[in-house]
């Protein structure tokens, strides 16, 4: 992940936890285990790069050592040689090479957020880099010892490429699981765009009726006898033949300043394109182009906290948790307030939305809508308009 701005009121971290957080927790009854699993995989691809994630709780690791030192935490090596014996990685029916990462200490987790509390763990990482995007990946897990989940020889699986999942629990019996590309990809929505003030208006003024009337009055007083007093008549008809085109040429003047805001109206148009902009963010195929384009709407001295804090803790990636997916955004009820001064180039809205989330942890996908309603403050800020705050006023969450 690229380096980022730093700094800002922990109020304002709830700004994109609600495209993020309020999808992801999830609820014990509504799944049919009520403990983390003691070992996850996840792969996912992006482009021609292929991540394995391996989450594997510190005390199955102690029993999967050798005989005699079920006491001693394992050291880097025997994690990275035990995955490379236990899994096998393929892409369009290939196997793939992998790259490990030194593994990751995990601590231990309290519940929090509607997720149960997860013990000490180890994340283990490894990365290959494919000859071109697969139509199909896999996973196949080749030694189930010492694996006990609530009494179940299973190891939850989760393949993600391109927005599409596919979910699995690998055991004994079906010990793999393949990821196809979909015969029609996955619709994204189009990518976030700066919300930009009007431009300044123009005064116009008609030049060619005017042009063709004058000319009328001059050929009308250049005409010479024996015309004698027809002249006039022949301007008259001139004229009358420049009515038609009178406005069709302009000439455009400096206009006048004018508030970036015409009125409620516009303000109400301007925040309903930045409250779309921040859920179109995460449709993106990378975490460093979700960041960009969280960047279009979101002031940016949110944004360094906003995706640390929110995107990685609340996935909880690293703690092999919840990965979740938009399905539908529909707003229910919208107000706006303008400053006194129309000079003030910002504004307050307050927002009523229910989303509609797919929720994949632990070989498990669900459905979820939340029911939210917050206080934003918006400013204009070097030609776009951009979320500077916001304040969580109600929250409802219900499984569907």
């Amino acid at each position: 992940m690229r380096a980022r701005l730093h700094g800002c009121a922990a109020s304002t971290c709830w700004l994109v936890a609600l495209a993020v957080l309020v999808l992801v927790a999830p609820s014990a009854w509504c799944h049919p285990h009520t403990t983390p699993p003691p070992i996850e995989v996840q792969l996912s691809v992006e482009g021609t790069g292929l991540t394995v994630r391996v989450r594997l709780d510190e005390a199955l690791a102690r029993l999967l050592l050798p005989s005699g030192q079920e006491e001693q935490r394992p050291t880097d090596e025997q994690l990275v040689h035990w995955l490379a014996k236990v899994v096998t990685i393929t892409s369009d029916g290939e196997a793939v090479d992998l790259m490990a990462a030194a593994p990751k200490p995990l601590d231990a987790v309290p519940a929090r957020g509607g997720f149960p509390a997860q013990p000490a763990a180890f994340l283990l990482t490894s990365r290959a880099a494919l000859s071109s995007t697969p139509r199909s990946f896999g996973v196949a897990w080749l030694d189930f010892t010492s694996i006990d989940w609530e009494g179940e020889v299973q190891v939850p699986a989760t393949l993600d490429a391109d927005g599409n999942m596919v979910t699995a629990l690998l055991t004994p019996i079906e010990p793999e699981v393949t990821w196809h590309a979909p015969a029609v990809p996955r619709k994204e929505r189009p990518a976030p765009s700066p919300v930009v003030a009007p431009p300044a208006p123009e005064r116009h003024l008609p030049v060619s009726g005017p042009l063709l009337l004058a000319l009328g009055l001059l050929v009308a007083g250049a005409l010479r006898r024996p015309l004698g007093g027809r002249r006039w008549a022949w301007g008259a008809a001139l004229a009358a033949l420049a009515w038609p085109l009178w406005g069709t040429i302009h000439v455009a003047l400096p206009g006048v300043s004018r508030p970036l805001l015409a009125g409620p109206q516009q303000a109400t148009d301007v925040f309903e394109r930045l409250h779309e902009n921040v859920y179109a963010a995460f449709d993106a195929a990378s975490e460093d182009e979700i960041y960009d384009r969280l960047a279009v709407s979101v002031d940016a001295a949110l944004l360094d906290t906003l995706y640390r804090q929110v995107y990685e803790m609340f996935v909880m990636r690293d703690q092999g948790g919840a990965v979740s997916r938009l399905e539908s955004l529909e707003v229910v009820e919208r107000s706006v307030s303008l400053p006194e001064d129309p000079a003030v180039p910002s504004f307050e809205a307050v927002w009523s939305w229910h989303v509609v989330g797919r929720v994949t942890h632990w070989g498990h996908t669900h459905r979820r809508r939340n029911e939210l309603k917050a206080r934003f403050q918006v400013a204009f800020e070097k030609g776009t308009w951009k979320i500077r705050d916001m304040e969580v006023l109600e929250h409802r969450r219900v499984d569907l």
